[in-house]
């Protein structure tokens, strides 16, 4: 670990000296070639380590060493990304878009939903993906783009499995409430744009402050309705323990696997030794951040209290799939732990690095400014 440590410090410190000297001068097109290059180089060095590391030398990743029949741990023909709201999806769909180019992913966003729990219309995704040539169906090897349907894998004629990031519901609500009441295309933008949390959690004119994941991972009908843009309650019901038990079989059944925001690092460094993905194309900066809202610690004990009351089969979902996770994670030994450790030394120096460039040295090293898959 040390020398690489030793080297990623020098890298950076090459890479910051050039990137400031951008507020004197602007680097020209071969000085921001150089730095790419150099990234490249040296993502390419830390990608030979970690497999190194993974296989004890064997020069064999690790999970894909195992056995088929080891925890459902192969790659599905298609990777389903289901994006809940506010934990961590645009930058999760971002990482995806790098590691699966082009044709490789399938992107089925198709605008902002009716729905008050923000899925998609599913005849609208399977009207954009009929308009695919058979060669680009075959192509496909990862779905994302919106939140999407439970069930929506019905839609592909191979074999498909989703994967999820979920986030603690406390934390979620607040950056939910205060991400969607600055969105003017949000529906009821003009009703909450006012608003304080506690207000919007009386009125009910949206389902996102109420067990919003488990109405998400049950896939259960009765628990979405249309938002409620006339200032009355959403028409949904309330979620039962019928619907966390039946998001957890979801799960179970139809999932590579779901993990905590928390542990976004991890799921990551999971998913890079499962698919083989470069290092370079599993770095990242958190994106779609919700500005101006306060932390959990800083709300009235009133008033969290009142959000996990709301959000008590949440809560439990929540913890279930921690403890999943962890499970999962932790058959490999320590593995997937060593290969974490080295792959947060890499995005650290990534994540300083994008502070500090301009914004065409961004663009030159991958990040994801202007680009409109990720403005949403």
């Amino acid at each position: 670990m040390r020398p690489a440590r030793g080297h990623f410090a020098l890298l950076r410190r090459g890479l910051l000296v050039l990137v400031r000297r951008q507020k004197k001068a602007r680097l020209r097109g071969r000085h921001v070639c150089a730095i790419d290059g150099w990234v490249a180089a040296f993502s390419a060095f830390l990608d030979r380590r970690l497999e190194d590391q993974s296989s004890g030398g064997s020069g064999m990743p690790l999970l894909n060493s195992l056995s088929a029949d080891e925890a459902g741990l192969v790659p599905p023909d298609i990777l389903i990304f289901f994006h809940i709201p506010k934990a961590g999806g645009t930058t999760m769909e971002f990482v995806l878009a790098q590691s699966f180019p082009g044709d490789q992913h399938f992107n089925a966003y198709v605008g902002v939903p009716d729905s008050a729990i923000s899925t998609a219309s599913r005849a609208l995704i399977a009207e954009k993906y009929n308009l695919l040539s058979a060669e680009e169906k075959r192509s496909i090897r990862c779905v994302f783009g919106g939140h999407m349907p439970m069930g929506i894998h019905t839609l592909f004629d191979r074999p498909t499995r989703y994967f999820t990031i979920v986030r603690h519901p406390v934390d979620r609500v607040i950056s939910s409430f205060y991400f969607i009441k600055d969105k003017s295309y949000a529906p009821h933008y003009e009703l909450i744009k006012n608003m304080t949390l506690e207000q919007y959690m009386d009125c009910r004119i949206g389902l996102d402050p109420f067990d919003h994941q488990v109405r998400l991972l049950s896939g259960c009908e009765e628990l979405d309705g249309p938002w409620g843009v006339d200032g009355k309650p959403v028409p949904a019901a309330a979620v039962e323990d019928r619907h966390l038990q039946q998001a957890k079989r979801n799960i179970e059944e139809h999932f590579l696997t779901a993990a905590p925001l928390k542990a976004f690092s991890t799921l990551i460094v999971f998913l890079r030794r499962l698919y083989g993905w470069s290092l370079r194309s599993s770095l990242y900066e958190f994106q779609n951040a919700t500005a101006r809202r306060p932390q959990v610690a800083d709300l009235p004990k009133a008033t969290r209290r009142r959000i996990e009351d709301y959000n008590q089969h949440d809560m439990a979902l929540y913890e279930w799939i921690n403890v999943r996770f962890a499970d999962q994670i932790r058959a490999f030994d320590g593995k997937i732990s060593r290969d974490r450790r080295l792959f947060s030394v890499a995005n650290s120096a990534f994540r300083q690095i994008g502070r500090v460039a301009p914004k065409h040295v961004r663009t030159a090293l991958g990040f994801c400014d202007g680009d409109p898959r990720f403005e949403r």
